[in-house]
């Protein structure tokens, strides 16, 4: 329903619009036989998240949206160019009277608690590289340009 809505409202037609769900191309929970190792994903969702360019932020819930706890999830729209957000007509309605009841107040506790150094991954090694690798980045800057 996110996404379909999402369509809508940016002129998108659903039926020809194709979606990357990284969540269900990879697992995360194989074992570790299975997985490949940091700088694999590195190289295949970086330049796979460049290439696509634009990247749907599905929150649900939006008061509290997991995938923005996570490493990964964070490190990936770094290399999306255009980020916008997709929510159910549920999810939007509750955002919106948050936002014009509480003045934007719950709004900006949500984003405020948004943090890559707080940021969680399912394995540690991937957490610390990804670190590693955004050292050097603002991450005031990296918030604005997600968030704002």
């Amino acid at each position: 329903d996110a996404l379909d809505g999402f369509c809508k409202s940016d002129g998108f037609d659903s039926r020809t619009t194709y979606f990357w769900f990284d969540c269900i191309t990879v697992s995360q929970h194989k074992s570790n036989k299975h997985s490949k190792d940091f700088d694999a994903w590195y190289n295949l969702f970086g330049k796979a998240v460049t290439k696509i360019g634009n990247f749907a932020l599905v929150l649900l819930p939006w008061e509290k949206s997991v995938p923005l706890t996570r490493s990964w999830y964070l490190f990936e729209t770094c290399a999306a160019h255009d980020i916008q957000i997709a929510m159910t007509d549920l999810q939007k309605d509750g955002f919106l009277s948050s936002l014009f009841e509480n003045s934007a107040k719950s709004c900006h506790d949500v984003l405020q608690n948004i943090s890559m150094e707080r940021s969680e991954a399912t394995v540690d090694h991937d957490r610390e590289a990804i670190m590693k690798l955004v050292r050097n980045i603002d991450f005031q800057k990296l918030h604005q340009k997600v968030f704002v």
